[in-house]
């Protein structure tokens, strides 16, 4: 995959530049954009948002637990890292057209992976 859109998924439904998931301070506008827009996109294009969610769960899942054993059994917790690392290889794959399509609306990889 030649884009790196490490990031991008947050501004997807369950990730955290969504404006139910933002703590308490005002939503910032230019998140807001971006929202309104995806979540155009993603109806359009007919994504699977449960599909992307799932992979994020188990990318942050298997890392957080692989980091965790890692204290303890270095080798077990590389493994579970590695497992996640291709929980976010198979959501960037679900969501890279989308940003493709984010970039030809005129936004910037400055504006995505914030």
């Amino acid at each position: 995959m030649e884009e790196d859109i490490n990031n991008f998924h947050c501004f997807f439904p369950g990730g955290g530049r969504r404006p139910d998931e933002w703590p308490g301070e005002k939503f910032p506008e230019e998140y807001s954009k971006i929202v309104t827009d995806l979540d155009k996109l993603i109806e359009q294009e007919g994504l699977d948002v449960e599909a992307v969610k799932r992979e994020r769960k188990l990318m942050r899942d298997l890392n957080l637990r692989g980091l965790g054993l890692a204290y303890t059994d270095l080798e077990a917790g590389l493994k579970l890292v590695e497992e996640s690392e291709k929980h976010a290889k198979q959501m960037d794959k679900l969501i890279l057209p989308i940003y493709r399509k984010m970039l030809e609306l005129g936004y910037t990889d400055d504006d995505l992976i914030p």
